[in-house]
């Protein structure tokens, strides 16, 4: 079948990030054999350059990738950022015309514009259309507000909440990213065919493990105990907590490691010494030999966060690292069920540190959560989970070719 994948965000293969959900879903589809296009935004959102700046096609792991002229933006919640999202959308249909069509859509929404592209374009050339939701927007903007401002989102942001239900409702099928966002969307589109809705994890790749480069880390002492964190440092993440938490647990020979970027990075930077090490930014082949050498994986986030299974978790399963976490929904409750975290109040500095002091002080409790994650990582391996949504994406297809 020719598949065409619509999504703006996205790292390409040899950029130097993770592969990322529509990479996998792009390469797991090519291994089935379909003719697989990505239009994609020719500005890269995450490491903020520009790729090209004119229309550019290249060949890539047996996929295509279409990357689509886009301005710069430099803030993740800014007009620049709408306009950016708007002119991919509005240049992709332009483009499209003078294609010939493809069999089955798959786009993401959000972006709630990238999802309206792929239903317009579904219904010019009569083709199904699958909406992927990895997150939730327009929640995550309302969270960004300024607290006594947040009762005004339902009005500010009025025209996202109508979009989604627009776009689900006319979606031939809804993948979501974990249970509780697929439940959003359904919750958008009520009459969707359930037999037509897949959850579809991130996911992980425990072969990635035997080929990890060492990353450049103090040194670990007989004896100590190391809370590590590795990610993005946003602000929607605790990363002020996390800084006040590693002062109280230090006289306890607790050392907290954080590796990763973004616009708190130099907050952290500032306040590393002592039993806080900062390492910037690693390569996602040195992240393995940091997981081995800690005993417990942190997942704060601010309270307002909408993130319910975030990537780093997968990378803590995969790793055998017990979590500690402050979001509730998902997470939270398979951390509950399956015994492989305790969770901390999002925002309290001392909750995060009574945390991590008593997985600290209780090995067996440690080694028990270890073996947990350990078993839990193989339901989540990327072959199983990206099987499903090519699974998915074949049904709807072979239906409309019956039709």
């Amino acid at each position: 079948m020719k598949i065409w994948l619509i999504n703006p965000y996205g790292t390409l293969p040899g950029e130097g990030w993770r592969d990322w959900r529509f990479t996998m879903l792009a390469d797991a589809l090519a291994k089935r054999g379909h003719d697989v296009t990505w239009w994609t935004a020719g500005y890269d959102h995450y490491s903020r350059r520009t790729r090209t700046k004119t229309w550019e096609t290249r060949q890539i792991d047996g996929y295509r990738v279409k990357l689509v002229p886009t301005p710069e933006y430099h803030r993740n919640i800014s007009i620049g950022r709408f306009r950016f999202e708007i002119l991919f959308a509005t240049r992709m249909l332009r483009a499209a015309r003078a294609e010939a069509p493809p069999d089955v859509i798959v786009g993401e929404d959000p972006p709630q514009t990238a999802g309206l592209a792929s239903i317009v374009l579904g219904r010019r050339v009569k083709r199904p259309v699958i909406l992927d939701i990895i997150d939730l927007w327009p929640e995550v903007y309302a969270g960004a507000l300024p607290s006594k401002l947040r009762w005004l989102a339902p009005v500010v942001f009025a025209p996202f909440y109508w979009l989604r239900r627009y776009n689900f409702s006319r979606a031939t099928g809804i993948v979501g990213a974990c249970e509780s966002y697929l439940d959003v969307a359904l919750r958008a589109a009520p009459k969707a065919d359930r037999a037509n809705t897949e959850t579809v994890y991130f996911g992980l790749d425990s072969s990635e493990l035997a080929h990890a480069e060492e990353a450049p880390l103090p040194e670990k002492k007989l004896g100590q105990f190391w809370a590590v964190y590795a990610g993005s440092l946003g602000a929607n993440y605790d990363v002020k907590t996390l800084i006040a938490a590693a002062k109280l647990v230090a006289p306890h020979d607790v050392q907290v490691v954080v590796a990763g970027d973004g616009p708190m990075r130099d907050v952290v930077r500032d306040a590393a010494g002592g039993n806080l090490h900062f390492l910037g930014r690693l390569p996602t082949t040195q992240l393995p030999s940091l997981y081995a050498r800690g005993d417990v994986g942190l997942v704060p986030y601010a309270g307002w966060s909408t993130v319910a299974m975030p990537v780093k978790s997968f990378d803590y399963l995969a790793a055998g690292l017990p979590m500690i976490s402050s979001l509730g929904r998902e997470l939270r409750a398979l951390m509950e069920r399956e015994g492989f975290g305790m969770s901390y109040r999002g925002g309290d500095a001392q909750s995060l540190a009574d945390a991590i002091l008593t997985l600290a002080r209780d090995r067996t409790r440690r080694d028990a959560m270890a073996a947990n994650a350990r078993r839990l990582s193989q339901l989540f391996e990327r072959s199983v989970q990206y099987a499903r949504f090519v699974d998915l994406i074949e049904r709807i297809g072979a239906r409309q070719g019956s039709r």
